[in-house]
């Protein structure tokens, strides 16, 4: 017994380099694993709570009320596993604090700022703001929220890119994927084209888009502004904010082909234009 003493401990009673790296990895799994059951008992008391409110069910929402209970959760078994490892090292955390100087302040001025994050935080949740999974604009960017942690928002954009930004810098949120949105496309066409003939073909077309988005309603604006040689005619998609993007390809494909079957050309003045440019360089 005495051997085994002596391997983790010195002849003082403390811990040696070799034992505190045991007690550290020791307190390391234990915290993970306290970590992964907190968070799995989280995420189950959070869909059940979802399930029993229909009205609020959400897979966003619990899947972004999971994220920041679970990273509470995560923060504070960590810190607790720290302290057990500073005790058992005994290590006065105390006499490191009182005598840090500056570095004290430095500390409590970046808990200030983690306090802050936090906060904001928390109203982003409760006031049900954005999710993850959303399209938004936050702090001068934009994009897909893929998570949102305790201190920070992570926000994709479409190129692939992420965002970090700290909850405390969010001052106003634009959430573009609430309500249903609009798929616009505008169709320039040919001066010699009878505008009431295009419109009642464009009329017809968009009745696919229905077939396609069955939540979805078209409208066609008419003769929405003059270009150079013709018109142009606008048409309108409305549906589920996730499809805007789909709903505007297949919107421009159904045009398109109402104005190869009707042979409705469009202004050649563009045309003409473009190939001036082109030679002129």
């Amino acid at each position: 017994m005495e051997a085994v003493h002596a391997i983790f401990y010195k002849s003082n009673g403390r811990l040696n380099l070799f034992g505190m790296i045991v007690a550290g990895i020791v307190l390391f799994i234990i915290a993970h694993l306290i970590v992964g059951s907190v968070s799995r008992f989280v995420a189950n008391y959070v869909e059940r709570h979802e399930i029993k409110n229909p009205k609020n069910m959400n897979q966003r929402r619990v899947k972004t009320i999971t994220n920041i209970l679970g990273n509470l959760a995560k923060y504070g078994v960590y810190l607790i596993a720290l302290m057990i490892f500073f005790d058992l090292c005994r290590i006065n955390t105390s006499t490191i604090l009182a005598t840090a100087g500056i570095g004290s302040i430095a500390i409590a001025m970046g808990a200030q700022v983690m306090i802050r994050d936090l906060i904001t935080g928390f109203f982003i949740i409760f006031d049900d703001q954005y999710r993850v999974g959303e399209y938004v604009e936050l702090a001068g960017e934009s994009g897909y929220v893929e998570a949102l942690n305790i201190r920070t928002t992570v926000l994709k954009d479409f190129d692939g890119s992420r965002h970090i930004i700290p909850n405390s810098e969010i001052r106003m949120v634009t959430n573009r994927a609430r309500g249903a949105k609009r798929a616009k496309v505008v169709v320039p066409v040919n001066k010699n084209e009878d505008p009431d003939q295009v419109i009642a073909a464009f009329k017809e077309a968009v009745k696919k888009i229905k077939e396609i988005y069955p939540d979805s309603r078209t409208e066609i604006w008419g003769t929405t502004d003059f270009i150079p040689g013709g018109y142009e005619i606008t048409a309108i998609a409305w549906g589920e904010p996730s499809l805007k993007f789909d709903m505007e390809y297949d919107l421009r494909k159904c045009l398109i082909q109402a104005m190869n079957e009707h042979n409705i050309q469009m202004p050649s003045v563009r045309y003409e234009n473009a190939q001036k440019e082109v030679a002129n360089g």
